[in-house]
């Protein structure tokens, strides 16, 4: 019920929550969080069960990091900042969903939060459209060198909400080419001059059918089981990286795997991992899941 309306109320697609980890809860969605080794650090609640109290929730005592931080490349040539889950995913869905993006979890992080961010080449950030965005701006500056986009929105999800995805995806196609007129967005005096390099450059093919698709459409394996059943249960117990076209890795659930060892096929709809052995078809693999 909440991933739906959560869901429908940002336009994301559900397939790409699910292979992040996201699950609900009693009182709304759990987002996990994840280090750079894919080992769990805390989970954040945000509440959408209507009434008072807090919108979101971090377990007391956890140490806060970056969201997104298991996805990202070593020493990524172009880095994403956002603000927040939201955003983050966003434009993970937006550039096609294999970007370097991270989130950081409100504007009020602190620097060493800020400092624990991988190395780049290049950082851009997309901050909200407030002060606490631009105390954020200041902060991150005293620690990188880093690009801002200032977006004509509160944050990028409202953004997306406003104009679309290829609105945005040329917008941010044509920041990088500062010699073109930009009404879309403002970008300040220190991008870079240069165009965004051709490996990275989002495809405004990509959005938003294709987006979806390699975000995370998966062929059905039954009737009444598909493999987002699979991916559910799984997303559960840790985080779920894409390694090809139609493969994703996770960490085997049949014993103590320290690293991804588990790798499915979607295409193929099998299983094998190479820590401990086990092999099947997907069908198999929900079935042992499920006990």
């Amino acid at each position: 019920m909440w991933m739906e309306e959560y869901c429908r109320q940002k336009k994301l697609p559900q397939k790409l929550l699910l292979s992040l980890g996201w699950h609900e809860n009693p009182h709304g969605l759990t987002i996990p969080y994840y280090d750079v080794n894919g080992e769990l650090v805390g989970e954040a609640i945000r509440v959408m069960r209507p009434g008072p109290g807090p919108r979101f929730l971090w377990p007391a005592g956890k140490k806060r990091i970056p969201y997104l931080l298991w996805r990202l490349k070593e020493n990524p040539r172009l880095l994403w900042v956002t603000e927040g889950e939201t955003d983050a995913v966003t434009l993970l869905y937006l550039l096609g969903g294999e970007a370097n993006v991270v989130g950081i979890p409100g504007a009020s992080s602190s620097l060493e939060l800020l400092q624990s961010l991988p190395q780049a080449a290049q950082t851009v950030i997309l901050p909200h459209s407030d002060d606490a965005g631009r105390a954020l701006v200041d902060r991150l500056r005293t620690v990188r060198p880093c690009w801002v986009i200032t977006m004509p929105a509160n944050d990028l999800n409202d953004w997306y909400l406003q104009v679309g995805a290829d609105a945005i995806v040329e917008a941010l196609e044509r920041a990088w080419q500062p010699s073109q007129p930009i009404s879309a967005i403002y970008v300040d005096g220190s991008w870079p001059r240069q165009p965004l390099p051709k490996q990275l450059t989002p495809s405004r093919t990509m959005a938003p059918k294709a987006v979806a698709e390699r975000a995370g459409k998966r062929p059905a394996i039954h009737p009444r089981i598909t493999i987002d059943d699979v991916f559910r249960i799984l997303g559960r117990r840790g985080p779920l990286r894409k390694v090809g076209a139609s493969e994703w890795a996770t960490r085997c659930p049949f014993h103590d795997d320290r690293r991804p060892s588990l790798f499915i096929n979607a295409q193929k709809e099998v299983y094998h991992c190479f820590g401990c052995g086990a092999k099947g078809t997907l069908r198999q693999l929900w079935e042992r899941l499920r006990g």
